[in-house]
């Protein structure tokens, strides 16, 4: 089973790779089947850009569920209810 692993620096660039993906361009050579999201990321969080990707899904830009797992090393009930909100597929 081969993988391919594209990555981002922070959850804007995360977003723009997902609406380059086949997920976004019917055409498009790039698949995307699942994101690990990191939940604090620099110039946009993985909370904003989740958000953000299941708004895409909402509004028809994003042709299927893209499956998030979200990733925080923070265990605070703020982070949880944060981490809910997105709703992310998982937290880890």
């Amino acid at each position: 089973m081969g993988w391919n692993v594209a990555t981002a620096d922070n959850g804007q660039e995360a977003i723009d790779y997902i609406l380059k993906t086949n997920l976004a361009q019917k055409e498009s050579s790039l698949r995307l089947d699942l994101c690990l999201m990191d939940c604090e990321m620099p110039i946009m969080d993985g909370y904003t850009a989740t958000r953000l990707i299941r708004g895409y899904e909402s509004d028809g830009v994003l042709f299927s569920r893209v499956p998030v797992i979200a990733i925080t090393a923070n265990a605070r009930d703020e982070q949880r209810k944060l981490v809910s909100l997105s709703l992310p597929s998982l937290h880890l």
